[in-house]
């Protein structure tokens, strides 16, 4: 079921100027400054022919409040390590790759986005909005018993390998409500320009007609998993939070700290109170 037109919020990241000091880590596990999942002794490692999916399993509902009435649930790479290994077809290069659920509880709204940024210009390089940035409605996203999953997945080579190998060709989103709620599954095919790098999710904002909007959780509980789905699993592990915030948005959502209860799996809660 189709809603109205939503669009104008986007995700973006912080920005200002070629000469930007970026925050150094104030409070980690805290809104947008989670911890991290990637290879921690190579920071430059891919993903080879695989995934990885990080899922946020709600165990009550989800409940905020926000100047504009949105939300994003953001898979964000590590902006330090983008501009170290990153690749990029415009000039510049060292693109951040960001993808993303933006969702609104007030009528059960879900678009789905991917929006990368060039770090030299602070601009976007490509972006793509599901339905044309048109709300798609899930009954009971925001209940308890809900999932939120983005899996990004890297392109495999047997012979002939070129430029796309070892790069990130389609992310599938999905969107699950709680008892009795809808669904919505989606995968969009991306160009082959950006590896699949060092990352974190996010419970933050959006940004609105050059505002951000930082949600206030005042109801929060759940889990989030990160898995490769196949692929290189020797060295897959827990990194702590970047040393520089990327994503201006941000939140009083706290995470737990990571554990790994096996191997290419990762898990962490999210809460309002007692973050690692």
């Amino acid at each position: 079921m189709q809603g109205s037109v939503i669009w104008a919020p986007i995700l973006v990241l912080l920005f200002v100027s070629t000469s930007l000091v970026m925050p150094a880590v104030a409070t980690g596990n805290v809104g947008n400054d989670d911890a991290e999942f990637g290879f921690p002794s190579t920071p430059c490692q891919n993903i080879i022919g695989a995934s990885v999916k990080a899922q946020a399993s709600l165990q009550s509902n989800l409940v905020y409040t926000s100047g504009d009435g949105q939300m994003s649930l953001q898979y964000n790479p590590d902006l330090d390590i983008s501009k170290q290994c990153q690749t990029g077809p415009w000039y510049g290069g060292a693109d951040w790759f960001q993808t993303g659920i933006i969702a609104k509880r007030s009528t059960n709204c879900a678009v789905l986005t991917i929006e990368v940024y060039n770090t030299f210009w602070g601009s976007t390089d490509w972006s793509w909005y599901s339905n044309n940035a048109n709300c798609t409605t899930v009954n009971a996203m925001f209940n308890s018993g809900a999932l939120w999953y983005i899996s990004e997945h890297t392109s495999a080579c047997l012979t002939n390998c070129g430029s796309s190998f070892e790069k990130i060709d389609s992310v599938s989103f999905g969107v699950v409500g709680g008892s009795g709620g809808g669904s919505y599954y989606y995968t969009e095919n991306t160009p082959t320009s950006w590896y699949w790098l060092r990352s974190n999710i996010c419970f933050c904002g959006v940004t609105d007609g050059g505002t951000i909007y930082n949600p206030t959780f005042t109801t929060a509980s759940g889990t989030l998993d990160y898995q490769i789905g196949s692929g290189i699993w020797s060295g897959f592990g827990i990194i702590g939070p970047p040393i520089d915030i990327a994503t201006a948005e941000n939140s009083n959502m706290q995470y737990g700290c990571m554990s790994q209860p096996s191997s290419g799996h990762l898990t962490q809660s999210f809460h309002l109170t007692g973050h690692c």
